[in-house]
């Protein structure tokens, strides 16, 4: 370590004195060396000493001549600005405060926009990061230090603001927003903050003229409905309150929280068949605590009351089928569609696709996937065979038909996909070449000249970032930006409150970030990406959404992939390429891909490491026993089919200190219930009681999924359906994983991943080894401490791979020089 790094050492360590210390020795053997005067100055404005900083840093321009003043300025600031990096980098961002401040104490006009929005970014993480662990006057102090540094930004007062409302400081909350409506006054969300503030001061009349001028800045703007209803409710306004939610509604219509205000204001008013039909709307569409068997209550007493009668919003028949489906009632589903389909003959084919596509979420046995597996290609060639494209309300509907559902539901029943997602595909292809035949996407070469710093632009569009954007965030980030331009679309909903963390995350590492909102409609969206001149476009979750069936088939550029972040082959003729996994393909993968396959490096994805050393938890925290060996069952219920549950049986069935923690599906309580009974029919043959054995957690948030992958002793892994997102979880943990590769690339995803770090000792080959692995490990404490060191020395290889983002960089190339070299030749 040079002289320099040990000062520099003591600088991050804040030793000021001992810096001070060994500087004075050094600068008087050798006043020459500036350095060491730029860091003895440091030391003092560190020290809060600003003036000996100062004297300090003005003895080399008083010892030399005048020419060389404007050189030693420059040297000074470049130093200076090295040091506020340096601050910023080890989060020490007062300090860095402090540093920038001195700056413009050596030149008033100093200007560095860069350095500048580094260090307010920066400031801007830990004021967010002080508010949401509540430490409000903190988080003032650092708030007024970016105001400090940016006096105009309304957002910052409009957050002062916040926090002094939560410490009830209302004078000043109210002072700061004021200042920022100043700024902005047409901010929905400054109007918004205002009413909040004249709430708490009980002054009624101005809280609702402040959320009334919040609504009329922004006519979406949810917060301000919600708390000028409450106020309107409360003076048993209830007319006006329901004015106002059927307009919110309107404009918000995916709004769980106006379809229960506007519940509750109905029955109120005695008008119970409404009522139902908004509560019902609720529990359906709620995020955080959807309840579908309290929806289907509501919606049965709503359709009851109708006399089952058409009903005018066609939406609801869609909503109710979709409702008996999430409750595992696939039957009374169906019927509800049949019942539709004389209500509304002319959307003919949207009702029929609805119906094709209706799947149970639970299947009881394999002779139940036989059936509606037959029931789902039978519908798709009657659904082909009756499309016919005559009239504009023939193609709307068929249009519609695409846009309503995709086949994902089809996956989970362990078969091969190919042919009956190539005849969707092609189905849905001609559709769109007939009916847009004026739109078609015209071939181009690519031009990639990297010498010319003309790159290949890449594009990956998405509506799901925040979830399944981990898988392929490496991409992003690591692609080689001097030989490739990075496009990210991110499609939305209306009032999307997706965290600002993965959005900054996109934005930062693409060269161009769009959010696109869907309301626009899949062509304008498709027309927005086309003007971009997208090369290599990646659709990453195709077979997810439907509108990217849309999207894709328009064509958005001339080369087209899909990848395994859903494991599924699409179907569609316009994907080029399915980028897999050389580790998680089987020999004959090429036979389950209607695209080209291409296995990239390793895991294909570069997954970002998972940081665990801020999470605690005990077993208690979950009503888990201490002294029970937990097998971690963490996979989507769904992903268990039938014809596996015996393995749960033999597995517990070594020991009665055995116990399988699975987790409550978003789909709620009644396909839990099923699913449990599932195992309890199963269990019972082994002459077991499922409920000695098997637990059912709620709903896990994703500290609370990450704390049990800490505290659990194994992770069984799916057999049909592999862990993705899961495993990596589980490796970061240091949990020992149990898997068993199938036939398809979707349920060897774990199999990769312990082969990537070379912990293959709890790989199945069969389902008999999986049974024996998984009860050694419960059973042999030694063997499986030995399997979570290995785990934990060697899992830093399934992070930040470059290899695989080596071996895309090579595929975009290649992918471009063949397209090219087709289009050359008239291929």
């Amino acid at each position: 370590m040079t002289l320099l790094d040990q000062v520099q050492k003591l600088v991050n360590s804040a030793k000021y004195l001992e810096l001070v210390s060994i500087l004075e020795e050094k600068i008087a053997y050798h006043p020459e060396e500036l350095n060491y005067r730029w860091f003895m100055g440091l030391a003092y404005l560190l020290q809060e000493d600003q003036e000996t900083a100062i004297k300090t840093w003005l003895v080399p321009f008083l010892t030399n001549e005048t020419n060389d003043v404007e050189q030693l300025t420059v040297e000074l600031i470049e130093f200076l600005e090295e040091q506020v990096k340096e601050a910023i980098k080890n989060e020490q961002l007062g300090q860095a405060k402090v540093i920038y401040d001195a700056i413009f104490l050596i030149n008033s006009e100093y200007n560095h926009p860069q350095l500048r929005e580094q260090l307010l970014s920066a400031l801007t993480v830990i004021a967010n990061g002080l508010e949401k662990s509540e430490h409000y006057d903190l988080a003032v102090d650092v708030f007024n230090e970016i105001l400090d540094l940016e006096p105009q930004q309304d957002s910052i007062l409009r957050s002062i603001a916040c926090c002094y409302c939560q410490i009830e400081y209302l004078d000043q909350a109210k002072e700061s927003i004021n200042r920022a409506i100043e700024i902005n006054p047409e901010s929905p969300e400054n109007h918004y903050i205002l009413g909040m503030i004249f709430e708490k001061q009980a002054k009624i009349n101005e809280a609702i003229i402040a959320y009334k001028l919040s609504i009329q800045q922004n006519n979406s703007y949810l917060n301000a409905y919600v708390n000028l209803i409450n106020l309107l409710k409360k003076q048993n306004k209830i007319d006006e309150a329901i004015t106002l939610c059927e307009s919110g509604l309107s404009l918000i219509s995916s709004s769980s929280t106006l379809h229960n205000l506007l519940g509750d204001c109905y029955q109120s008013v005695g008008q119970i068949k409404k009522s139902h039909l908004h509560l019902g709307y609720a529990a359906y569409k709620s995020i955080n605590s959807r309840d579908f068997a309290v929806a289907l209550h509501h919606f049965e007493k709503y359709f009851s009351e109708s006399n089952q009668e058409r009903i005018q919003e066609f939406s609801f028949y869609d909503t109710l089928a979709n409702c008996y489906r999430m409750c595992n009632q696939t039957e009374s589903a169906i019927e509800v569609l049949e019942k539709t389909l004389k209500f509304y003959p002319i959307k003919k084919l949207e009702i029929n696709r609805l119906n094709q596509v209706l799947l149970p979420i639970l299947y009881n046995n394999q002779k139940e996937i036989d059936f509606y597996r037959h029931r789902f290609s039978q519908l798709l060639n009657s659904l082909i065979n009756n499309t016919k494209l005559i009239t504009q309300d023939h193609i709307d509907d068929a249009i519609q038909s695409i846009y309503i559902r995709t086949n994902f539901w089809l996956s989970y029943q362990n078969r091969n996909d190919l042919y009956i997602q190539k005849k969707y595909g092609d189905y849905i292809t001609n559709i769109i070449e007939e009916v847009y035949f004026h739109h078609k996407y015209i071939p181009r070469l690519i031009d990639f000249q990297p010498e010319l710093q003309i790159k290949i632009r890449v594009g990956i569009i998405s509506y799901r970032l925040r979830g399944l954007g981990l898988l392929y965030s490496g991409w992003i980030k690591y692609l080689d930006k001097q030989q490739f331009e990075i496009y990210v679309y991110h499609l939305i909903d209306q009032n999307n409150n997706e965290e600002s963390h993965s959005r900054d995350f996109f934005a930062h590492h693409s060269d161009i970030y769009r959010t696109i909102s869907l309301n626009i409609g899949w062509q304008r969206i498709g027309e927005q990406v086309r003007d971009d001149q997208i090369d290599v476009m990646i659709f990453p979750e195709l077979g997810l959404d439907p509108i990217f069936n849309l999207l894709t088939t328009y064509r958005l550029a001339p080369i087209q992939c899909t990848t395994w972040a859903h494991p599924v082959t699409s179907g569609i003729p316009a994907i080029d390429y399915f980028i897999s996994s050389e580790l998680m393909e089987p020999e004959n993968g090429d036979e389950h891909y209607s695209e080209t396959l291409i296995r990239l490096p390793n895991l294909a994805f570069a997954l970002p490491p998972l940081d665990t050393s801020d999470i605690n938890g005990t077993r208690s925290d979950f009503n888990l026993e201490e002294n029970v060996i937990i097998y971690w069952c963490c996979q989507s219920l769904f992903k268990y089919l039938p014809q596996h549950d015996y393995i749960f049986a033999r597995i517990v069935q070594n020991n009665i200190n055995f116990r399988l923690v699975f987790v409550a599906p978003p789909q709620g309580k009644v396909i839990t219930d099923d699913f449990a009974k599932r195992l309890e029919k199963t269990f019972t043959k082994y002459g077991l009681n499922y409920q000695d054995y098997c637990i059912f957690l709620p709903r896990l948030n994703n500290q609370d999924f990450i704390k049990i992958n800490l505290l659990a002793d194994v992770f069984l892994d799916g057999l049909s359906w592999s862990g993705g997102l899961t495993t990596r979880q589980a490796i970061a943990c240091n949990l020992p994983v149990v898997t068993c590769p199938g036939e398809f690339m979707r349920s060897r995803h774990s199999y990769a991943y312990l082969k990537m770090i070379g912990v293959t000792e709890t790989i199945a080959s069969n389902e008999e080894d999986y049974i024996q692995i998984a009860v050694r490990l419960g059973q042999d404490a030694d063997w499986r401490q030995t399997i979570r060191n290995k785990t934990m020395d060697n899992k830093h290889r399934l992070f930040d791979d470059q290899e695989c983002v080596l071996g895309l960089e090579h595929f975009l190339k290649q992918a471009v020089q063949d397209y090219n070299l087709k289009l050359n030749h008239g291929i």
